[in-house]
């Protein structure tokens, strides 16, 4: 029971990443070729996954189950976006000037 349950989740967590990658719209973002690649990968990748569950070649972990549902919350917070999600935010954005400081 909890084993099938593991599984329908990682497929649809798998199809729901895969979904969100093929309907982002750029709206006026300028093209990456890099980032267009890793989305690509991405989107294989996850597809996949899904398509050899489905034809019983892997058995998911819930550990793996994890990773992609943390994957999908983070695609579908940046709206597709696969350069938002790796995209780092300084949030003070450190230049290094404190580090060369000494407080003597």
């Amino acid at each position: 029971m909890v084993e099938t349950l593991i599984t329908a989740m990682t497929v649809l967590a798998c199809l729901a990443i895969l979904l969100r990658l093929m309907v982002f719209r750029r709206d006026g973002a300028r093209y990456r070729p890099g980032i267009a690649v890793v989305a690509w990968l991405l989107s294989v990748c996850v597809g996949g996954y899904a398509l050899a569950i489905l034809f019983g070649l892997d058995r998911p972990s819930p550990f793996v189950l994890g990773i992609l549902l943390i994957l999908a919350a983070l695609i579908f917070r940046a709206r597709g976006n696969v350069a938002s999600v790796l995209r780092v935010h300084w949030v003070l954005g450190w230049n290094g000037i404190e580090r060369r400081r000494t407080t003597r």
